[in-house]
């Protein structure tokens, strides 16, 4: 084949394999979003299991939820508990 020769590959099926991929993508952000929650749900259950126990005030105040990034777990400072959460944190 001389030097200069130009060839050509064409590849089939292209688009089905964008659609498939693009399919993956969204399965695999739908699976990192149930992952966080799980963590957060854990999380959540552990700290309320290791919280001071008066009224059960501070275990119902633990709360979680989703965020772009990851999770946060914290105390409403508006909760039955925030106050004496906000004292133990400080």
């Amino acid at each position: 084949m001389p030097k200069n020769q130009v060839g050509e590959i064409k590849i089939l099926g292209m688009e089905a394999l964008r659609k498939k991929l693009n399919r993956l993508e969204g399965d695999a952000t739908a699976a990192v979003e149930r992952g966080k929650r799980a963590v957060g749900l854990l999380v959540q259950r552990t700290a309320r299991r290791y919280s001071h126990y008066d009224e059960g005030n501070l275990e119902r105040s633990i709360s979680f939820e989703v965020m772009g990034d990851g999770v946060r777990v914290y105390v409403p400072i508006n909760s039955p508990a925030g106050q004496y959460a906000q004292k133990m944190h400080d």
